[in-house]
């Protein structure tokens, strides 16, 4: 076990330099502490089972690969963080152009929103949607709505529709929203109170509780309509398969090394 627990921390550790990330920025972008981390790149500490499908999930790595072979800065350097959609050879018209939040530009889009300039100069994807009034895209950083290994994960991109406050009551108690206040993004299920004057920001991720926000601390709010998965997520009925294999594969590897 020794042998993972080192392999692993090399593995992230190179990983977070080839990114440009400090210890603090990678352990928030996973939802760790910063000694938690340092602990798992010194290989002092087991990764949890859940932690290790997340990270390799992220990079689009392999686990065996994470776990067992010393990743290169070549392959590294192999990953594309940018999605484009090329059309060409078909009729633009037929796409919409969404303009998209990245992770980049969600504080500079909260101060100015409200600048056209600004927002026509926003990336944009190409999607053949109908309509395009109101719709928005925005890339997921967070685990909040992620559970078991299944969900948003962070590069996932999100698609929404704007609502106007008049029909935050009208929302279904299981949708998902990305919600826009002045000081950030909140990307949740939601519900709204009868007096509609309370939304309840509920997560699925188990570690994080919900939140009450008054509506009239609402900016804006999109209703999510459309997901783009940075990577395709693992059937269902395989999910417990999957763990069951990986702590089958901790459980040799650990036998191996004595």
């Amino acid at each position: 076990m020794q042998k993972v627990k080192e392999m692993f921390g090399k593995n992230i550790k190179k990983l977070r330099n080839v990114k440009g990330l400090s210890q603090q920025a990678f352990a928030e972008l996973f939802g760790l502490q910063r000694a938690t981390l340092g602990a798992y790149e010194e290989g002092r500490s087991n990764p949890k089972i859940e932690t290790i499908i997340t990270i390799a999930h992220y990079f689009n790595i392999s686990i065996d690969e994470l776990l067992t072979s010393e990743l290169t800065v070549n392959r590294l350097l192999h990953f594309n963080d940018h999605i484009t959609v090329n059309s060409e050879g078909l009729r633009l018209k037929e796409f919409a152009q969404i303009p998209c939040i990245t992770e980049a530009l969600q504080t500079d889009y909260l101060h100015q929103y409200s600048n056209k300039t600004f927002t026509e100069r926003l990336p944009h994807i190409q999607l053949p949607l109908d309509s395009t009034d109101g719709v928005i895209a925005f890339t997921v950083t967070g685990l909040e709505l992620t559970s078991q290994g299944k969900g948003f994960f962070p590069k996932d991109i999100v698609f929404g529709r704007l609502v106007p406050p008049v029909e935050y009551a009208l929302l279904k108690p299981t949708a998902v929203a990305l919600v826009q206040t002045e000081e950030k993004f909140i990307l949740r299920r939601v519900s709204v109170s009868p007096a509609n004057d309370i939304i309840r920001l509920a997560a699925d991720y188990d570690a994080l509780e919900s939140i009450e926000l008054p509506v009239a601390h609402i900016v804006q709010l999109w209703e999510i309509c459309h997901v783009f998965h940075y990577r395709i997520a693992p059937k269902e009925d395989l999910l417990e398969e999957r763990l069951a294999m990986l702590e089958k594969k901790i459980l040799s590897l650990n036998n191996q090394g004595g």
